[in-house]
């Protein structure tokens, strides 16, 4: 929350006196900066008709290098915070289904033990062609080494 004061909320009541702006312009440019999109709109520190302090400057770029760089945090720790949010809904939904089948699965619904009996039905048709590639691809290796003895 201090972040958002420090670099958000403050800097335009800067920016309100120094450049003449309204505070939601204020506001406006600190994220725009910020954010490293910078359009260009408004820039601090051009205004011809004002003189400004000598520190004006290098005080507003020192705020914009830990204003990127707490943005960056902030990005980067809202990002995991959905990251982690998303793979607990991934569970959560995973479990609710994995509990309607079992119940399906306990109701002795022959749905249930057709599915599971073509299941181990499929899978042992699956293991037969493994089965039979590797034995193909060992004939084949065999082959390739005789050949290339008897040149």
């Amino acid at each position: 929350m201090a972040g958002v004061i420090v670099f958000l909320l403050l800097p335009p009541v800067l920016f309100l006196f120094s450049e003449n702006w309204s505070y939601m312009e204020g506001v406006y440019f600190s994220f725009i900066t910020l954010s490293t999109i910078g359009f260009g709109d408004y820039v601090v520190g051009m205004n011809t008709e004002k003189k400004y302090s000598k520190i004006y400057k290098p005080m507003i770029a020192i705020w914009i290098l830990f204003g990127m760089a707490w943005l960056a945090l902030l990005f980067n720790l809202l990002t995991e915070f959905f990251k982690g949010t998303e793979k607990k809904l991934s569970k959560a939904h995973q479990k609710k289904k994995a509990t309607k089948a079992n119940k399906t699965a306990m109701n002795g619904s022959e749905s249930a033990d057709i599915l599971s009996s073509d299941k181990y039905a499929l899978s042992d048709e699956t293991d037969t062609q493994q089965e039979s590639v590797t034995t193909s691809l060992y004939d084949y290796s065999c082959k390739e080494e005789v050949n290339e003895t008897s040149i």
